[in-house]
């Protein structure tokens, strides 16, 4: 194994001339943003519990939901077909 491999051993191997599709990119990075935000949401909802206001953020989360399914149709709308 060479000096340069050790670093790709968690990725699975793919083919030759395999690129991730701009589509698969854009819904990856959405899903980041969104269980970005959700776990942020999830933090303050603990730190809500903790003061004694249970409140659930719905606003977070609806957000995350949006831009998770705006990333899903994305990598719909630029699939290689």
């Amino acid at each position: 194994m060479s000096n340069a491999d050790r670093f790709h051993l968690w990725r699975a191997p793919q083919p030759a001339g395999h690129e991730a599709s701009w589509g698969l990119v854009f819904y990856r990075g959405a899903t980041a943003v969104a269980v970005l935000i959700l776990v942020l949401a999830v933090g303050n909802w603990l730190y809500n519990m903790s003061q004694g206001r249970p409140l659930i953020p719905l606003i977070p989360v609806i957000a995350a939901g949006v831009i998770w399914l705006i990333g899903y149709c994305i990598r719909y709308l630029l699939a290689d077909r």
